[in-house]
């Protein structure tokens, strides 16, 4: 089973974890603002659940935000945002791959990580499945970091402090301003 043939939230809820995991780790917060972030992606998740309307990457409030972001560097991170969202994407038959690696589908995968977020049925793992899942969690640790490696490279390389933009993308989760100032330099 592949990537694209999970239903639509189990896409959404993956590639959720996938990119949360990828800012917090490129930017290199602690702990204590991950619990927090996730907070959040939980709540947004909630929100796009019950059809509320929901702003691309989980952004959900029409709040402004406190940073100052000229057109100019809104255009530098447009450009390294989209080369971010391509590595993404690179990485995505390689993770697949990593959970497939260790004997367990990716619909189980999806099945016990929402079950695991309070998500779905509850779930019983096989001894088996458990040795399973902490391979796949190893294995995609390992597919992650590689990303995150590119992704500070190509931030770095292009010109931008990973702090500020990580900064940025954190403002574009409650700027709606930032965020159609975002699609119009993507030209979306």
């Amino acid at each position: 089973m592949s990537l694209e043939s999970l239903n639509k939230s189990g896409r959404v809820v993956l590639v959720l974890l996938i990119l949360l995991s990828l800012i917090l780790v490129v930017c290199g917060k602690g702990k204590e603002e991950k619990g927090s972030a996730q907070n959040e992606q939980t709540q947004g998740e909630s929100q796009a659940e019950q059809g509320q309307p929901q702003s691309p990457q989980g952004m959900v409030s029409p709040q402004a935000s406190n940073i100052e972001v000229g057109d100019e560097e809104l255009g530098k991170f447009s450009v390294l945002f989209a080369k971010t969202q391509q590595v993404q994407a690179d990485f995505k038959d390689d993770m697949e791959n990593a959970i497939k690696g260790t004997g367990m589908t990716l619909e189980r995968y999806m099945e016990i990580m929402q079950s695991m977020q309070g998500q779905g049925t509850p779930v019983e793992l096989t001894n088996e499945e458990q040795k399973q899942l902490q391979d796949a969690q190893q294995a995609l640790g390992q597919v992650q970091a590689e990303a995150q490696q590119q992704m500070i490279s190509i931030v770095s390389e292009g010109g931008m402090d990973p702090q500020r933009f990580q900064a940025i993308l954190m403002a574009l989760r409650t700027d709606q301003a930032l965020q159609m100032r975002l699609q119009k330099a993507l030209g979306q």
